[in-house]
């Protein structure tokens, strides 16, 4: 099974670590917890990845993955409807 890689960078911009911890800070909480159960769905909107300057071009996300084996490659995502995912 294929997972993206914490240390993996998107596009060359920033890595997801660098990406989570911008993300943070637009949550209100009290505790890792929270953060860690409501950022993905603010990950998922390419407005404010582009706010945070974590995209280069909010139309379109290319992201970088590994296998369990260490090879890698590259998917380009186009933005969703966050809605759809029930957020």
């Amino acid at each position: 099974m294929w997972g993206a890689d914490r240390g993996r960078s998107w596009r060359g911009e920033k890595g997801t670590d660098e990406a989570y911890t911008a993300v943070s800070t637009l949550i209100s909480h009290e505790n890792e917890q929270w953060v860690k159960y409501v950022s993905p769905a603010y990950l998922m909107v390419p407005e404010i990845l582009g706010a945070l300057d974590i995209l280069p071009d909010p139309e379109t996300a290319s992201f970088t993955f590994a296998a369990p084996d260490g090879a890698e490659f590259e998917m380009t995502i186009a933005p969703t409807i966050v809605l759809a995912y029930g957020h």
